[in-house]
């Protein structure tokens, strides 16, 4: 997504730039390439926010669209602007180096298709990998011994049938609520181990469409062709509809004030859904129940994902796994039970560490070292002691509602006026103190 938007806006704004994109896929999209595959995949953003400001579409099927959806609309972005002709595919970065003599970058790649590893050179390296690239696998003694079907979402095999399968999964985040409601009809029975808590929302964005509002359990619907066709025919009347979107979602951030209007009454819903939807088995609600408040950290909408929880071949595992056998999983108290594949929906590693992909700045300090306690980077674009380096969805560089996307534009359009000032002044380097 950020790398497509700096081989659209960099070009635009910067004449006769030299611009290489390295992407480690055969394909643009980055996390939704990587991630559209496995069942029930979407994102919690409403689409007609989850696009970028200069590229609309109106043929979104859904208010909530499905991954390959999403991952086909940066596909046509990329073609419309010509994007690829910038893009090495099949190219992962290794590490990066500032040359202080030279004032630039060295940077190390890798060309995948035959393992070689070269150096390439910069005037100014941008971090367009954002921080949901890498899968988090669950560190559980005796993984890597299981004899069944050992499944990450985020490289879900389409050769994985779940149909009659005894099936474990294990987490509660964003991805064990989209997926678990896909698969549970197929699988013999599922044991779904839930260590932690989280609040699941009623009915997220829904309700920025006038239309849905009074139906608090409507978490996605349909955009019927001639509704489509309709915004295609008028992009007046969809860019109406998109700002109508946008601002309540925008508006949602009211939520984290505590003690705001908005957080109480999110929050009273928030709970009372929950105890509603988990009626038949109440302590699962006091299991998921966090003690933290509502959207102390994201919420998932999770449409379907309650009330799978209550289904008779859903097992509710509230506790964690002690270890793993070529068979199945060991809980915390000891329990172990066979099964014959194991999901493992825990999510990526966002901790920001970058000890597989050094990066090297002033005096040879690694920008490991300088967030070893904390993180951050003004703007959440300049990370200190890092000339000529700008980061995309760097240190709290991330919404905790809504589309990232503006965001992402927003920070390109402060890396390209830095860039210009280097190239109108004559600059060799700048750096945030």
């Amino acid at each position: 997504m950020s790398g497509i938007l700096c081989g659209i806006r960099f070009p635009q704004k910067i004449p006769n730039l030299d611009l290489t994109i390295y992407d480690k896929n055969d394909e643009v999209g980055g996390v939704w390439y990587e991630n559209r595959r496995y069942p029930g995949v979407t994102c919690d953003v409403p689409s007609h926010c989850f696009q970028y400001t200069f590229a609309n579409n109106p043929h979104w099927t859904k208010f909530f669209s499905p991954g390959e959806e999403i991952g086909n609309y940066f596909r046509t972005v990329a073609e419309k602007y010509d994007v690829k002709k910038y893009i090495r595919f099949g190219h992962l970065f290794k590490s990066a180096r500032w040359l202080e003599g030279k004032a630039q970058w060295e940077i190390k790649v890798v060309r995948l298709v035959d393992n070689l590893e070269f150096t390439d050179h910069c005037d100014v390296f941008v971090k367009a990998t954002g921080n949901l690239n890498k899968w988090a696998w669950p560190k559980l003694p005796g993984l890597e011994k299981f004899q069944g079907d050992l499944i990450h979402p985020q490289n879900w095999k389409d050769s994985f049938d779940p149909t009659d399968k005894r099936v474990a999964v294990i987490g509660y985040g964003a991805t064990a609520v989209q997926l678990v409601p896909a698969i549970l009809p197929k699988v013999k029975y599922m044991d779904h181990y839930v260590r932690g808590q989280a609040w699941i929302s009623p009915a997220g964005y829904v309700a920025a469409d006038a239309r849905k509002a009074n139906n608090p359990d409507l978490h996605n619907f349909d955009h019927p062709v001639e509704e489509r066709e309709q915004f295609a025919r008028n992009p007046e009347a969809y860019l109406r509809y998109r700002h109508q979107v946008e601002d309540f979602v925008n508006q949602a951030q009211l939520i984290h004030w505590v003690g705001s209007e908005m957080n109480k009454t999110f929050s009273a819903a928030t709970e009372e859904s929950m105890a509603r939807r988990l009626a038949k088995k109440p302590e699962i609600f006091e299991a998921l129940r966090p003690k933290y408040p509502v959207a102390c950290r994201r919420v998932s909408p999770g449409p379907k994902y309650l009330e799978c929880l209550v289904e008779d071949k859903l097992n509710f595992i509230p506790k964690g796994v002690r270890r793993v056998t070529e068979t199945g999983l060991e809980d915390d108290d000891g329990v172990l039970r066979e099964v014959d594949a194991i999901i493992c929906a825990t999510g990526f590693d966002t901790s920001l560490k970058m000890d597989d992909q050094p990066i090297y700045g002033r005096n040879g300090v690694s920008l490991d070292d300088l967030w070893d306690d904390e993180p951050g980077a003004y703007m959440s674009i300049c990370p200190p002691q890092m000339p000529n380096l700008f980061l995309f969805v760097g240190p709290n560089g991330a919404p905790g509602a809504g589309s990232t996307i503006h965001m992402s534009e927003c920070a390109c359009d402060y890396m390209v006026k830095c860039i210009q000032k280097l190239r109108k002044e004559n600059l060799r380097w700048m750096m945030a103190k």
